[in-house]
């Protein structure tokens, strides 16, 4: 049985249907299965999971979900990398003001900022979206900001190196995309993964 189903006895009537409700589950009475056993499952896989499954496998949908849940706020590509970063105990800051934050024409929230990758020096990942970060305007910003962090320090420390993940490779590149950007090496959007194929 998975993690986030569980048993319960048949059902006489369907006010026991909707006794179910008060459960926690987000997905609808509907998608009860009737087991071998003669048992009835309730899915209890919370409807964020369900839809990125449509990006990424349900284990790592569910590794997203659990850092939802524990406070951390943050787009699927985000969490996925915050996960990674996370189980590889490396010391981290997220979603991070630098060069004044979104307060400062110019200035940018870093989305990692990671102090023991390289010594005497910080890396900072961005992880960027495959259609927001491909449209023309946003490809100069971001060179440019990516120029002005190269010069920036966090807390005293220079940045030393910054490092694109694209969303496509954090779903279908994984986990080579992250040992890849500890290198330093940047893996293209999806697009540009199947010219490397």
């Amino acid at each position: 049985m998975a993690r986030d189903e569980f048993e319960i006895g048949p059902m006489r009537s369907t006010r026991s249907v909707g006794a179910l409700r008060g459960l926690g589950t987000t997905r609808a009475i509907e998608s009860l299965a009737l087991t071998p056993r003669g048992a009835e499952l309730l899915d209890t896989t919370p409807e964020e999971v369900i839809y990125w499954m449509q990006s990424v496998s349900r284990e790592r949908a569910m590794r997203a979900y659990r850092l939802q849940r524990r406070g951390v706020e943050g787009t699927l590509p985000e969490l996925l990398t915050y996960d990674w970063l996370e189980s590889r105990n490396r010391i981290f800051d997220f979603q991070s003001s630098v060069m004044g934050g979104r307060l400062i024409m110019g200035g940018a929230v870093a989305d990692f900022i990671i102090e023991d990758l390289i010594p005497g020096g910080l890396v900072v990942w961005r992880v960027q979206g495959d259609y927001w970060h491909t449209q023309a305007e946003r490809v100069q910003s971001d060179f440019m900001q990516r120029e002005r962090l190269l010069t920036e320090s966090y807390m005293g420390v220079p940045v030393l190196q910054v490092v694109d993940l694209w969303e496509s490779a954090i779903y279908w590149a994984a986990p080579e995309v992250f040992e890849e950007a500890e290198a330093g090496i940047e893996i293209g959007r999806r697009a540009q993964l199947r010219e490397r194929a």
